[in-house]
C-alpha cells in the first residue's frame, strides 16, 4: 500500500507519525515548497503509482507551482484522495510575530528610553476574524480533515503552534487521528488494525517536538486577553528551550550581527 503526502511541512511530519503506526506502508512525503523541477519525474511517477493520497490543495506554491487540478488526474481510479486543511492561527501573536509588545520588552533590556507604546488586544474582534476567515475558507474548498472548531476548542488549554504555520506534536496527533478515522469510516481501511488510537497516541507523544526549534513567545498581554492556561513563559530560538526575555536577548544578538 502505498501512501503519498503532497503539502506544506505539517503532511510532512503527520507522514513521519503515519510511519511510526503502521511500518507496513509504503510512505513518501513530498512538500510542496521544496520540490524542483529535477524531482519531477519522481514527484509524477509516486503520484501515479499511490493508493491513498493525502494532500494540502495547493495552488501556485512552490517551485513548481503544482496545485490539484494539474496531478489528481494522473491517479489511478482507485486511489484514495483526503484533502486536508492547511493549518493557520496567528492569534497567539495576534500584532505579529516580532509584535509591539516584544519591540517594547527589547528596548528595556537594550536599556533603551520605552516610548508609550499600544499593548491593547482586542481579543473577541481577533478571534471573530480568524475564526471567520477559516470558516469561509473551509467552506470554499471543503476540506476533507477540518481543525478549526477543534483549534477553537484547544487552543487556550494547550499549546498548539510554535509560529502561526508551525504546530506542536499535539496537533500533528490530533491531524494523524482524524485521517485514520476517516480511512476507516469512509474507505473501509483501518490501520490501526481494531487497535485503539489512545494506545498510539501514548506511542507519538513520546516523539520530541518536531517543529519546536522555533518558539515564538507568548506575550503576557497576549496570555492575559485570551485567557490562555498554559505557561508562555517558554520560548527557543533554535538553542533549547528558554525564557522570553532570553529569547529576545538571542534576537538583538542576532539583528546585531546581521
Amino acid at each position: 500500500m502505498k501512501v503519498v503526502f503532497y503539502g506544506n511541512c505539517q503532511l510532512y511530519w503527520v507522514s513521519r507519525m503515519l510511519a511510526q503506526v503502521d511500518s507496513t506502508l509504503q510512505i513518501v512525503a513530498h512538500q510542496s515548497h521544496l520540490e524542483t523541477l529535477e524531482k519531477l519525474p519522481i514527484f509524477e511517477k509516486n503520484i501515479s503509482e499511490c493508493d491513498i493520497l493525502i494532500h494540502h490543495p495547493v495552488l501556485h506554491h512552490g517551485i513548481l507551482g503544482l496545485n490539484s487540478d494539474q496531478f489528481l488526474p494522473k491517479l489511478k481510479p482507485s486511489a484514495i484522495v483526503i484533502s486536508v486543511q492547511n493549518l493557520f492561527f496567528p492569534l497567539y501573536w495576534p500584532t505579529g510575530e516580532f509584535s509591539p509588545e516584544m519591540k517594547k520588552r527589547v528596548a528595556e533590556l537594550e536599556g533603551r528610553k520605552v516610548e508609550d507604546v499600544d499593548c491593547s488586544i482586542d481579543a473577541e474582534f481577533q478571534l471573530n476574524n480568524w475564526l471567520e476567515g477559516e470558516r469561509s475558507r473551509n467552506e470554499q474548498r471543503k476540506f476533507d480533515i477540518q481543525m478549526t472548531e477543534w483549534i477553537l476548542d484547544n487552543f487556550k488549554k494547550s499549546k498548539l503552534f510554535f509560529t502561526s504555520q508551525h504546530c506542536t506534536n499535539q496537533t500533528f496527533i490530533e491531524l494523524l487521528r482524524r485521517i485514520l478515522l476517516l480511512l476507516k469510516e469512509e474507505h473501509n481501511f483501518d490501520v490501526l488494525n481494531d487497535r485503539p488510537f489512545d494506545d498510539v497516541q501514548t506511542i507519538l507523544e513520546q516523539n520530541p517536538e518536531w517543529q519546536g526549534g522555533i518558539e515564538v513567545p507568548i506575550m503576557p498581554e497576549v496570555q492575559k486577553a485570551f485567557g490562555l492556561e498554559f505557561d508562555c513563559d517558554r520560548a527557543s530560538f533554535g538553542r533549547g528551550k528558554c525564557s522570553i526575555d532570553d529569547y529576545l536577548r538571542q534576537f538583538i544578538k542576532k539583528d546585531s550581527s546581521t
